[in-house]
């Protein structure tokens, strides 16, 4: 079984993810945003995690996926009801 980060860790990167995506101003639709930051983000700990066990990196990509465009889309949405 892969070693896993601990839960507070997981949770602390997608906080960063957030932040970044809601002072980042790419001029691209919100979910391609949040996919290229969140991988961006995700970018150290896949090559780390790739070295010793390439085949735990799908499911990591495919959740990464998923959740960048759900965030990137979910704080573009709710940035527009507040604005600046």
């Amino acid at each position: 079984m892969a070693p896993q980060a601990p839960p507070s860790r997981q949770r602390r990167e997608w906080v960063v993810n957030g932040f970044f995506l809601s002072v980042v101003d790419l001029k691209i639709p919100a979910a391609v945003k949040g996919i290229v930051v969140s991988f961006l983000v995700l970018a150290p700990n896949a090559i780390l995690i790739g070295w010793n066990k390439p085949d735990a990196l799908v499911p990591i990509i495919v959740m990464t996926l998923l959740l960048g465009a759900l965030l990137g889309y979910s704080i573009e949405r709710f940035s527009k009801k507040f604005p600046s």
